[in-house]
């Protein structure tokens, strides 16, 4: 794919480009911001950040943001992709998965990859506050597998009760790991220590209070910690979310087997050059054909840091191409 997007010249290549955007801090101030509690399964609470734009009125255009592994509301893309649609007079809602930001005190549960249900909740409660209007979607990472995966269980018939499907006109995900097997062996690499060591850390930091409190995880993650995101997923993840073990998760979570059954247009962008979701499992993915996918010879990571005349590129990519889908 050729684009408008050209790296930072201090910040070509994958791995700098992936730090880079880790360490890229944006401006959180909003017009008006108000918050919505979204109840999910097993007594959890998600939470809905509302930027309304000025102006916005019913029957203008709303976006659900779905942040990825380690995110919230408040990493760096989700509140650039925020401003971006708001520059549109687009209403963004940025969501806080389990165990995330604001969700994080009223969550006994952990986020995962096969959270697709979460993502419906908080695509049903948007028309409920937006009554009318077309609705957009974008998952990051992470949430961009819990997105497509969710699209194409609706699209295989799979009810969600209430949900006004004609309002949602269209979705986007930026390098989602779609093939879990494939992603977790690349991490299992030892250049990737380093990736590895940062996501551990951040997740075990980040498990649920109740779950933190209790004296088998505690342990567990004080005495010896998981080395890899494999040990970690076959210790943490798996038996936390109801999986038997790595494998099973990875089976039932990952999108890829989905993907042909997605009914509505979807743009998935991804970077030949991102460490941390091999190019080639969504290049080999089966899609429907309502998916374009799109990938760029650099961007590593959910990175895209341009140069001066396109700084903003991966926001403009994926708002342009969504509204013109």
């Amino acid at each position: 794919m050729t684009s408008r997007f050209q790296p930072h010249p201090l910040l070509r290549g994958g791995h700098r480009q992936t730090i880079g955007a880790t360490l890229r801090r944006v401006d959180e101030r909003f017009a008006q911001t108000t918050r919505h509690t979204v109840p999910v399964s097993d007594e959890d609470t998600l939470v809905l950040h509302d930027d309304l734009p000025p102006g916005w009125r019913a029957g203008d255009a709303s976006v659900l943001l779905i942040h990825g592994l380690c995110g919230s509301h408040e990493s760096s893309y989700m509140v650039r992709l925020a401003k971006e649609w708001m520059a549109r007079g687009a209403r963004p809602f940025r969501l806080d998965m389990r165990g995330c930001g604001d969700s994080l005190p009223l969550c006994e549960q952990i986020t995962h990859a096969g959270r697709s249900d979460d993502v419906w909740a908080a695509l049903n409660a948007i028309p409920r506050l937006t009554e009318s209007g077309p609705l957009y979607a974008i998952g990051v990472s992470l949430g961009g597998n819990q997105l497509l995966r969710g699209l194409g269980q609706w699209g295989a018939g799979i009810v969600y009760p209430d949900f006004p499907g004609d309002r949602l006109r269209g979705a986007a995900a930026v390098a989602p790991p779609v093939d879990l097997m494939q992603c977790s062996e690349n991490m299992g690499r030892w250049p990737m220590r380093f990736y590895n060591r940062f996501f551990i850390r951040l997740l075990l930091q980040r498990l649920p209070p109740q779950l933190a409190e209790q004296s088998e995880w505690a342990a567990m993650a004080r005495d010896d910690p998981p080395r890899t995101l494999r040990e970690l997923d076959d210790r943490f993840t798996a038996p936390l979310a109801g999986y038997a073990d790595a494998l099973d998760y990875y089976q039932h979570a990952s999108a890829a087997s989905r993907l042909r059954q997605i009914p509505i247009p979807t743009l998935v962008l991804t970077s030949e050059d991102d460490p941390i979701v091999p190019v080639a499992s969504l290049r080999n993915a089966a899609w429907s054909e309502t998916c374009k996918l799109a990938i760029t010879r650099h961007g590593g990571h959910v990175g895209y840091i341009g140069g001066r005349r396109h700084p903003r590129w991966l926001e403009q990519y994926l708002v342009e191409g969504l509204l013109q889908a």
